[in-house]
């Protein structure tokens, strides 16, 4: 069976993964200590947080689909060999 395709996909996913990253403003702060601007970084920390969590999230999910995969192609492997076999 070709799997091409999924290969592609999965590949895909690693390499779009490692490369998101937010447009949110790194540092405000300056001069000015508004509680606000100390309410934006607070909320862009959190966002960082959130984005790693999500990068290592979606990687552990595609290595998952990877190895699945691979569990598959053995597998129907296995099968066309014992089929070969009886034949």
């Amino acid at each position: 069976m070709y799997h091409g395709p999924i290969d592609q996909a999965l590949g895909d996913l690693k390499s779009t993964t490692n490369v998101f990253t937010s447009s949110f403003i790194k540092d405000i702060k300056g001069e000015n200590e508004l509680d606000m601007m100390e309410k934006i970084l607070e909320i862009n920390e959190t966002f960082d947080k959130l984005q790693k969590s999500y990068q290592e999230l979606m990687l552990q999910n595609a290595e998952t689909a990877t190895e699945a995969v691979k569990a598959i192609q053995e597998r129907e492997r296995d099968i066309g060999s014992s089929i070969k076999q009886e034949s």
